[in-house]
């Protein structure tokens, strides 16, 4: 390249490995290879946008991204939003991030590598390969012409100076399409301008002995570029300010020739065609490099938490064993062990008592050993599965929506999906905007219904659900113990129901006043003794 870039020291590699990646996540740049791939593959779905939410997996994936590109970053997203179906492709994976961990020099010449690729405008790269064609405007017809005139004009004002105000007025149109040319295909340019340091980071790669990465093929696809990346070469020169300030005169005089003689749309123009014959070897080299990426950063991270295992997808269908799991972004996690077979879980439980985080673990768990070849506990056992939750519905006011009606639509489709092999549901606190009646009696047909086909985590605050779903679902609970002006929480998972409150203890330590409290005390004692006088709930 005419001018240095920034790149890390090894000894900075060095220190920065297992270290977390501090730093601001575009994710709207950072899903746009996701959203590529979704659109031209929807044969592979990948976790809907409400189990996206529910597990907090854009804060999953901060933690997990130590990516040193761009290209990196977003095929790391796409593989935590595509968990793998198929256990010899998980431990492919698991294998090369094992082997990059365990080979420093290798290692650091692959960060080194990527490295190029760590501009911001590298995350357009994905357009290149997008279903659509590019989009060559119309009026970009007009720049090999303006070029001509331009070169003309300069020509002939050395013979006639007057003509260099014909050479301005020229300038002047083509600054504007420049410009025009920057708003309307300005991700399209920008991917251009960085196909070079994509070419050159996969002839760095293809040079190192790299677990995972074929380089015959890697090589292949290079020579395909080659011509392309060739064409395109002074315009991915030019297109960085330089750090040197020396160095800044002749990068300016650069972009004056580039708007001169409107080289950007000139090559936008003459290349598109060519894009479209190379998407195929384009693609395989992006995802090549982010495929590495990928499994160095899972390789670093891994060294920031306390423990980690080799998931293993030998379980039967509704198995599911995890021993000391714990979530990655709760500090001091308390871990906890779940095994159930054939079953599911009815998880009963004080107020902030550890409910919903558990789930989520298991849930995110899950996505990790399928996406990354990784589970945060000291052994999981479970066959492929596809998640699905229903933790944080919401009102619409913008739809008119109720959060019952929403409620109704999200788990709606859970249970037209249950039919399908390998689910695992994850639902908090089913039906909580209806009467208890209702919420009752529409929970147990719900749940009922989704046990008979998968596996099933579900809280509730209803504990006449207990009874009704034992035949299909094992209990459990979590407790507090109440101190003198606090309640204390050991967030440790327990078999059966529960038998304690702490819903009215909460009030009191909330400064609420003693006569609300002592009512509240005094009615849920009146509640109790007619619950207990009327006959047990059970199954229809």
């Amino acid at each position: 390249m005419l001018f240095g870039r920034p790149q890390p020291f090894r000894t900075t590699l060095r220190a920065a490995w297992g270290q977390p990646k501090a730093g601001h996540r575009n994710f709207a740049l950072i899903a746009r290879y996701h959203r590529i791939v979704a659109e031209a593959e929807p044969a592979a779905p990948p976790l809907d946008e409400a189990t996206w939410q529910d597990l907090n997996l854009d804060e999953v994936f901060t933690a997990l991204d130590h990516t040193q590109s761009r290209v990196g970053q977003q095929v790391l997203y796409h593989r935590l939003r595509t968990p793998r179906q198929e256990a010899a492709e998980v431990a492919g994976f698991q294998a090369s991030v094992a082997a990059l961990a365990a080979d420093a020099p290798a290692r650091e010449a692959a960060q080194l590598a990527l490295h190029r690729l760590a501009h911001y405008d590298a995350y357009h790269l994905a357009d290149l390969f997008a279903p659509a064609p590019p989009v060559v405007p119309g009026w970009t017809r007009a720049a090999p012409w303006l070029a001509l005139v331009s070169a003309g004009l300069l020509l002939a004002s050395a013979v006639e100076p007057a003509l260099l105000f014909g050479v301005g007025l020229v300038f002047i149109v083509n600054l504007l399409l420049h410009y025009r040319g920057q708003y309307t295909i300005n991700a399209q340019l920008k991917s251009l301008e960085q196909l070079g340091n994509l070419y050159r980071a996969g002839r760095a790669l293809a040079a190192v002995a790299l677990p995972g990465l074929d380089a015959a093929a890697l090589r292949t696809d290079l020579a395909a570029l080659r011509p392309l990346v060739g064409r395109l070469g002074f315009v991915a020169q030019w297109s960085q300010v330089p750090t040197v300030e020396l160095l800044m005169p002749v990068w300016l005089l650069g972009q004056y020739v580039k708007i001169t003689f409107l080289l950007d749309l000139l090559l936008f123009r003459r290349n598109a065609a060519v894009l479209q014959a190379r998407k195929a070897p384009l693609r395989r080299l992006y995802e090549a490099l982010g495929y590495v990426d990928s499994a160095l950063a899972v390789a670093s991270w891994q060294q920031t938490v306390p423990y980690h295992c080799a998931p293993d997808f030998g379980a039967r269908p509704q198995q599911l064993e995890l021993r000391e799991v714990y979530h990655p972004l709760v500090p001091g996690c308390v871990p906890n062990s779940l095994a159930v077979d054939g079953r599911s879980v009815l998880l009963t439980g004080s107020n902030m008592s550890g409910k919903t985080t558990f789930m989520r673990t298991v849930g995110v768990n899950v996505v990790l050993a399928q996406a990354v070849g990784c589970s945060l506990a000291r052994a999981y056992r479970a066959p492929l599965l596809r998640v699905r939750s229903s933790i944080a519905v919401a009102d619409s006011l913008t739809e008119g929506k109720s959060y019952y009606y929403q409620e109704v639509e999200a788990v709606r489709a859970l249970v037209q999906a249950a039919d399908a092999p390998g689910q695992l549901f994850i639902l908090d606190e089913l039906f909580k905007g209806t009467n208890t009646v209702e919420r009752i009696a529409v929970a147990y047909a719900v749940l009922q219904h989704l046990g008979r086909h998968a596996t099933v985590l579900a809280a509730t605050h209803d504990g006449e659900l207990a009874p009704l779903l034992r035949s299909r679902y094992d209990l459990y609970h979590f407790t507090e113990a109440v101190a003198a002006h606090d309640l204390v929480f050991d967030f440790k998972l327990k078999p059966g129901p529960l038998t304690t409150r702490n819903a009215i203890r909460v009030l009191a330590l909330a400064g609420y006043p003693p006569d609300v409290v002592a009512a509240a005390q005094a009615t849920a004692a009146r509640l109790d003794q007619q619950q207990a006088a009327r006959p047990p709930l059970t199954p229809a």
